[in-house]
């Protein structure tokens, strides 16, 4: 867990900038000339800029030299008067600021200025902003000796030789303004603050001279010694990040000197820190310090980052009581007992150290962070006491029982990933707690409980839902604990707690019972009929049957159709055909032998001449049977007898010995094992709505029913008809509407498919068992497939799973994972 640290800017800062801001150290001042002429400003955009602020006091569109010199505070009375905002407003031209005679303080930053000569007699001005300008020359303001505040920052081209003779600037501000050579600074020895963030700056001796110095920010430039800093009495704050240093030693006589930061720099060596007696905040992290006994003496230091140096000795700490936010992380402490009587620690981080033990942090009772990862701590039982605690990091620890976390009430952020703890309950009591970092496995064991509803499940009832805590959105709409769900349709419902611990479960209701054609309850038929229905499983006289089956033996018949949500819908009715059964051949047969065929009544011809029952076929060719039975009705039966090539299909219409089929060494992503069963699976083209993808990608819910229709067809050899109606807002493919009349597939709601959507290998097993089921086929199955994730499966696809891994159409993942989802 990264504890960040705020920085504060010295009190010089603050002051310089209520300087900028609102003119409170403005001598007073009064109009040098309160004409009427009206000043011509050539830059539209300077005069739009003095308008905005209200220069034109009386509103007639022009500004007068009485209205420039207006702009004055006589009585510091720090009324804002004094002051020009001019800040980003595409300036470029300064001419007509020469009558702004009585102000006190100018902002031009961020601009296009490169000429401030317009400037150069306003005799009260005493501070100026021209940042982020292209501006090369600040002599034009050299005359004006009353300047104690400048920002010049971000000016590229400054040669800052320019500034030498502005000999009474307080306040400088020159970060990244590609400065290198300080030298000019050398003269101004009233300097009290100095920011140069961001140069090319490595020589900074030019500062040894300016003693007057309070604060000094010189981050993130090439500086290798401190020594320009030696015997500044007044020096309070100095800030030197980010820079080369590697030698600390000429910080000597700076007895005021409270905020002190080096980190990222090359130190080893601290030992003449031992006479900065009065430093309050210091920062020395990612360094290379090994021993940090000088510190020992600054009693008075409250804020102190030494992460990411050699350290493993902190006895040196013992004895700061003032300390309240402490930054030891990433170093090569084992024993961080000298730390027990700190008892105004408010922040602590230890982390990536080789620490055990952490008991010595009982008497820290104000402690409000711990970042204490990535160490080797396995008992927590001290944390119990350190009730204040707001914000606790734990990862990567050997912690195995999290029950001290349970009183820590304050608690608003918890880190605690990779440990071997189990029962994760006690986060339950941390009702303040917003921020969560724990693995998902264990924050299922504390997700809110939803009772009500089943991922998975379709339901054909209302359903009442409760959660025992968090808020819930149902389909991203707020939904209240207790709700009653009624309508029809596909739902998810995430419930979230305090924490962001979540539950999802993804449950669908559906009231209406299975559409069934082709038969209607009480009717009795005398020709054959199909029956077809568009979800759900189905029962004739209690056997399976699939979608499309045909009736054709006379008798009396009970179709039961029951669809996931277990509406059911129930049809009796009868058949009194009569016709001639015939066996050996059925109709659209495709053989490569010799076929006996047999009739149980009338008389046949077969291509138009006599043909007795038992009589066997033995010519290659297309052949018609014709059965006349009883009453004379008539059994035709059109079969193929080809022994030479091809392949034979079966009375039920199922090949049973493949020829030839498609080229498919254009394939993209085939695995080897894969081939022989795509080339088996060209010769009936389920290859095709796959072709041109990458056999490594996810199938589309488009492209599955595309197959699952060709394969239909090929095993039940019945061609699908387009429905007439469409009930989809996003799809007008005709294999989807032909996949969903035969119950295969569904939409993901009443008018929605989602053609692009990827299906899961759970809905795969379930879509291909629907597949042999409306077809009509039966494969005795055999013993299913142990699979340990079988607590994942969705209800819905247990059943399928459980046939489609006893048939070996599909495997695990895994020898032992099927992957549902």
């Amino acid at each position: 867990m990264g504890m960040k640290r705020m920085k504060k800017l010295g009190l010089c800062t603050i002051v310089a900038t209520l300087i900028l801001l609102n003119g409170h150290f403005t001598p007073k001042g009064y109009a040098a000339d309160d004409s009427n002429e009206i000043v011509v400003f050539p830059d539209a955009n300077l005069k739009q800029a003095l308008i905005s602020i209200g220069v034109d006091t009386n509103g007639d569109g022009e500004i007068t030299r009485g209205e420039m010199a207006a702009r004055s505070d006589p009585h510091g009375m720090a009324n804002g008067l004094s002051s020009l905002a001019l800040g980003n407003k595409n300036i470029s031209n300064l001419t007509g600021l020469e009558y702004a005679v009585n102000i006190a303080s100018l902002a031009l930053s961020g601009n296009n200025i490169t000429d401030l000569t317009p400037i150069s007699n306003l005799s009260k001005l005493t501070s100026v902003d021209v940042g982020n300008n292209p501006i090369r020359d600040l002599s034009p303001l050299a005359k004006l000796n009353t300047i104690r505040f400048m920002v010049a920052d971000n000016d590229k081209n400054l040669d800052l030789s320019t500034i030498m003779s502005m000999t009474n600037l307080e306040y400088l501000y020159l970060d990244q303004s590609n400065i290198s050579d300080i030298s000019p600074l050398a003269n101004l020895k009233k300097l009290k603050v100095l920011h140069m963030f961001n140069n090319q700056i490595s020589d900074i001796s030019p500062l040894s001279s300016l003693s007057d110095l309070r604060e000094v920010a010189i981050r993130s430039n090439q500086i290798k010694n401190v020594n320009a800093f030696a015997n500044k009495p007044y020096l309070d704050t100095l800030w030197l990040s980010d820079n080369m240093i590697n030698d600390v030693s000429g910080l000597k006589n700076v007895p005021n000197l409270k905020s002190l930061e080096l980190d990222y720099n090359q130190i080893s060596d601290i030992s003449s820190f031992s006479s900065l007696v009065n430093l309050k905040d210091t920062l020395l992290d990612y360094n290379q310090i090994t021993d940090i006994s000088p510190l020992a003496n600054i009693k008075n230091i409250e804020k102190l980052g030494i992460y990411d140096n050699r350290i493993s000795n902190i006895n040196a700490l013992a004895g700061l009581t003032k300390i309240t936010h402490l930054y030891i992380g990433k170093n090569q402490i084992q024993d961080i007992s000298p730390l027990a009587n700190l008892n105004a620690m408010k922040e602590l981080l230890i982390a990536s150290n080789p620490i055990k033990d952490i008991s010595s942090l009982k008497n820290m009772s104000n402690l409000l962070i711990l970042g204490a990862s990535d160490a080797q701590i396995s008992d927590i039982s001290v944390l119990a006491g350190l009730t204040k605690l707001q914000q606790l990091g734990l990862d990567k620890n050997t912690i195995s029982n999290i029950t001290p976390l349970k009183g820590l009430v304050n608690l608003n952020l918890l880190s605690i990933n990779d440990n071997p703890f189990s029962d994760a309950s006690p986060i339950l009591a941390l009702t303040n707690l917003t921020r969560l970092y724990l693995e998902n496995d264990k924050k299922a064991t504390i997700s809110p409980v939803v009772s009500g509803v089943k991922s998975g499940e379709f339901y054909n009832t209302d359903r009442v839902i409760t959660f025992n805590r968090g808020t819930a959105q149902l389909n991203n709409k707020a939904f209240a604990s207790g709700t009653t769900v009624s309508q029809e349709g596909f739902y998810q419902l995430f419930v979230q707690d305090f924490a962001g611990i979540n539950t999802t479960i993804n449950f669908a209701i559906d009231k209406t019972p299975p559409i069934v054609t082709g038969v209607t309850n009480g009717a009795t038929y005398d020709k054959d009929v199909t029956i077809s229905f568009n979800e759900g499983k189905a029962t004739l006289n209690n056997k399976p049957i699939g979608n499309g089956a045909k009736v054709d033996a006379d008798g009396d018949y009970t179709l039961v159709v029951i669809d996931e949500a277990n509406n059911r819908t129930t049809i009796q009715f009868k058949y009194n055909g009569g016709g001639p059964v015939v066996r050996g051949v059925s109709s659209g047969g495709y053989y490569n032998t010799d076929k006996v065929i047999t009739f149980d009544q009338g008389t046949a011809t077969l291509d138009g001449k006599p043909f007795i029952s038992g009589g066997k076929v033995t010519e290659d060719g297309v052949h018609t049977l014709v059965v006349t039975g009883k009453a004379g009705k008539i059994t035709k039966i059109v079969f193929t007898i080809n022994k030479g090539k091809g392949g034979e299909t079966s009375g039920e219409g199922q090949q049973t010995n493949v020829g030839q089929g498609a080229d498919i060494s254009k394939l993209r992503g085939v695995s080897n094992w894969a081939k022989p069963d795509l080339q088996y699976a060209s010769t009936i083209g389920l290859i095709k709505p796959v072709e041109s993808s990458v056999f490594t990608s996810n199938v589309t819910r488009e492209q599955f029913s595309e197959i699952a229709v060709k394969l239909y067809e090929a095993i039940s050899g019945n061609k699908v008809k387009a429905p007439a109606t469409n009930p989809f807002k996003d799809t007008s493919n005709t294999e989807i509407l032909k996949a969903y009349q035969l119950g295969i597939v569904k939409g993901t709601s009443a008018q929605q498919f989602s053609p692009q959507a990827f299906i899961t290998r759970e809905q795969l097993a379930t879509m291909l068992m629907r597949v042999m089921e409306q077809a009509g086929q039966k494969i005795p199955n055999g013993s299913p497939k142990k699979f340990a994730d079988r607590s994942t499966f969705s209800a819905y696809a247990v059943e399928a799973i459980d046939f489609m891994s006893s048939i070996e159409v599909i495997k695990g993942i895994t020898s032992t994972t099927f992957g549902p989802k």
